[in-house]
């Protein structure tokens, strides 16, 4: 293996690593309703103009919030988003009450998880590498 691909492999495996110690952080905005009815859940954000489209917001009545209705698995992410699970612990949780391999519960929760952040929903607090991983990763670069 050369070294600019072994660099590569050790920056994607750093990269995997981020983001799965990464952990998923509800907006504290959002206002959160259930739905008895139909035992769904949605979730009203404020939208935020900066800039030019500030004055525009009021000149043209531009809405001031947004309001999501979750299907069935980001209500069930939405749930256990406290602030402390990791998303492997997300993507571990999934695998065992789905039957999912770790691929394909990861592709799950991760295209939720980018989904809600889009949205604005969530913002995702990468924790910083623990040195003795840091370690690993430098040994690796070097071989």
């Amino acid at each position: 293996m050369t070294s600019s691909a072994l660099i590569d492999s050790a920056a994607r495996l750093r990269a995997l690593r981020a983001q799965l110690r990464s952990v998923p952080v509800r907006n504290a905005k959002g206002r959160v309703v259930h739905l008895p009815e139909t035992n769904a859940l949605r979730v009203t954000v404020p939208l935020e103009y900066s800039g030019a489209m500030r004055p525009l917001k009021k000149m043209f009545g531009l809405r001031s919030a947004k309001t999501y209705e979750f299907d069935p698995l980001s209500q069930k992410l939405w749930e256990r988003l406290d602030g402390q699970r990791t998303v492997e612990q997300l993507i571990e949780e999934v695998m065992g009450k789905h039957q999912l391999t770790f691929f394909e519960a990861r592709g799950a929760v991760g295209q939720c998880l980018a989904q809600l952040s889009q949205r604005g929903l969530i913002a995702l607090i990468v924790p910083p590498l623990p040195e003795d991983g840091a370690d690993k990763l430098r040994q690796i670069i070097r071989g």
